[in-house]
């Protein structure tokens, strides 16, 4: 068998290279679509944890209740006690976060840029049942715990 030529050899690394780079980027594309099809749920807030005076634990009932729905076409709505939200969101694979553009709080519309660009909701656990966010506060991260209802 003949050696290769330098040039032959050149091909044949960025050959390689670019395989790696296609599969290593399907790979991203797949588990992407994964993390997005976990996300695409109704939620509901258990409770939230704000690190201020040693962690204030705030546990949500009927009376205090959060909902969220995420829908696949990148579509949100938020109900709680007091208002009804209705937006677009993003998620963002890097930062493993997520961003939340309000459109239209309790029948009055909010923005009409539809660009999800603040992506600060940190996904701190996401399973097929359990959907944990994070978020900077004033005293360290606060974290919503919900729990998936569909």
């Amino acid at each position: 068998m003949k050696p290769m030529k330098p040039m032959n050899k050149m091909k044949a690394k960025y050959l390689l290279l670019s395989l790696f780079i296609i599969n290593y980027s399907i790979a991203c594309t797949q588990q992407t679509e994964k993390d997005i099809d976990l996300i695409c749920h109704e939620w509901s807030l258990e409770k939230s944890i704000d690190p201020y005076a040693g962690g204030v634990e705030t546990v949500n009932d009927e009376d205090n209740f959060k909902r969220i729905i995420f829908d696949c076409n990148k579509t949100y709505v938020e109900i709680d006690t007091d208002n009804e939200v209705y937006g677009k969101w993003g998620f963002n694979k890097e930062e493993n976060a997520l961003g939340l553009k309000i459109l239209i709080q309790n029948g009055t519309a909010i923005s009409t840029d539809t660009i999800v660009d603040d992506f600060r909701w940190k996904i701190v656990e996401l399973n097929s049942e359990i959907l944990v966010l994070g978020v900077q506060g004033r005293h360290g991260v606060v974290k919503y715990h919900y729990r998936k209802l569909k």
